[in-house]
């Protein structure tokens, strides 16, 4: 594997997989190893406990929620569920077309743009991302909801936002696009 001299993108790159792939890859000593995560701290601890082993290579601290658009990948998701205006960007982002609009506010095709790196590592626990967003629970409670008749746009707006399907699809898409 001939990696010296490229850029290695890593998301997830702060957990336990994506730390470890950062140490083996700058083993191959790349220019830069781009280490994405969701917060700053976890981000910018896992870059500086890298550095010592990094050599030449840079190792950059990136975060945010790549599966979100760039205006909303650093807010706390609980906040964006309760602010209308971010709902809408969110439900457009994951089941809207596929515009260069979306395309271009993306976090992850952004960070793309911004690196151009040479491979991209993913090793974002999506398992987990997604379990914390219950999708069973919320069809539990929107199906109750619309017995009593009192489904509104809202309840409707944040069950489409725990579908991890057309979140995941939409995530493929993006890196595809990107």
């Amino acid at each position: 594997m001939d990696l010296q001299g490229t850029t290695i993108m890593i998301l997830g790159g702060s957990g336990l997989v994506g730390h470890a792939v950062a140490r083996r890859v700058l083993d191959y000593r790349p220019s830069r190893v781009v280490l994405v995560a969701l917060s700053e701290p976890e981000t910018e601890t896992a870059r500086a406990a890298l550095a010592p082993l990094a050599g030449d290579a840079a190792v950059i601290a990136e975060y945010g929620n790549v599966y979100l658009p760039a205006p909303l990948a650093r807010a706390d998701t609980a906040t964006l569920l309760d602010d209308a205006a971010s709902r809408r960007m969110l439900i457009d982002d994951i089941f809207g077309d596929l515009t260069e609009e979306l395309l271009s506010r993306n976090r992850c095709v952004q960070l793309l743009e911004k690196y151009r790196p040479d491979a991209v590592v993913d090793c974002i626990n999506t398992a987990t991302a997604f379990a914390y967003l219950d999708v069973y629970r919320s069809a539990r409670e929107l199906h109750a909801l619309s017995a009593t008749g009192t489904v509104d746009q809202e309840a409707i707006e944040r069950h489409l936002l725990t579908e991890p399907i057309a979140q995941l699809t939409r995530h493929i898409q993006f890196m595809v696009e990107g």
